[in-house]
């Protein structure tokens, strides 16, 4: 049985940043953890959790960024240019491209922003499912 417990959102550089974490764990940043604050806790089912000292601990890996050109190479040619010729008409398919091709430091396949627009390529039948689920994946045509 497991005791009354809260989760606890820790940042990167170890400082607390939420001491009762109720948000949903597929929105942290890199470097963010979860730590469960309990003093008896049942062996949680997950493969990202692990036995921290305090408690049990959820492990999210850091993000593997891509630069820009690498993720434009997950394009078709012709994919780019429907892309290039929409963004014109759809400003919502302008928004989340103009965020995209900001990220100089490199582009998360796995960043809520990215899932998104590439989602909204979908939406508007500029690419399949099938090329979606290539692309988030980072792989080329």
């Amino acid at each position: 049985m497991t005791d009354t417990h809260r989760l606890c959102l820790i940042g990167a550089d170890n400082a607390m940043l939420d001491d009762n974490f109720t948000g949903d764990p597929d929105t942290l940043e890199p470097g963010q953890r979860l730590v469960v604050a309990a003093t008896n806790m049942d062996d949680p089912d997950g493969l990202q959790w692990s036995q921290a000292k305090n408690g049990w601990e959820l492990k999210i890996p850091p993000a593997v960024l891509i630069s820009i050109a690498a993720f434009m190479l997950l394009f078709t040619p012709a994919e780019w240019i429907a892309i290039k010729a929409a963004r014109s008409t759809d400003v919502t398919l302008d928004y989340y491209w103009e965020l995209m091709m900001a990220c100089t430091g490199g582009l998360s396949l796995q960043h809520p922003v990215v899932i998104a627009g590439i989602q909204h390529l979908v939406d508007v039948n500029l690419i399949a499912s099938a090329r979606q689920t290539q692309i988030l994946a980072g792989e080329a045509p």
